[in-house]
């Protein structure tokens, strides 16, 4: 089985939020994880899950806790010969604990096997605490194919 990352953002490996000024109010800002295609060519009746992590994030002078990110996935099948039995992790997941983001089952497609390929996409919201410090801020998040 192989995962590929690909997409618009052209650093192909980050999300960038943008800047904004400290707010006083929390303050959501929008952005989206870059598509993950899983391609399963292992030819029998096999599942699996796309699940994610993420550190907290660390700026020059504090940190942000990782539980200001939420996620909001989902997945398709890619071409007719790709078997079904897919399920989206659920909406708003926040990013205190692993989140979900696909599961395919072991439902086989017309050609009797469980392989395909599959677009996995995510919106990402990252809510900005009442007053918290200006810095720049990073954080890894790590997904894992199981």
């Amino acid at each position: 089985m192989r995962s590929f990352i690909t997409g618009s953002n052209s650093t192909n490996t980050g999300i960038d939020f943008g800047s904004l000024t400290s707010p006083n109010k929390p303050t959501p800002i929008a952005g989206d994880l870059n598509r993950i295609q899983v391609v399963d060519q292992r030819y029998g009746a096999y599942g699996w899950s796309l699940t994610a992590t993420m550190s907290n994030f660390v700026g020059a002078a504090v940190s942000m806790n990782k539980s200001t990110v939420s996620l909001s996935p989902s997945c398709v099948a890619v071409g007719a010969n790709s078997a079904p039995g897919l399920t989206a992790g659920g909406a708003s997941q926040s990013f205190a604990s692993p989140v979900a983001l696909c599961a395919k089952d072991t439902q086989a497609g017309t050609s009797g096997n469980t392989s395909g390929a599959y677009n996995v996409d995510a919106s990402v919201v990252l809510t900005i605490p009442a007053f918290q410090r200006a810095d720049v801020y990073s954080a890894i998040i790590t997904i894992t194919l199981a």
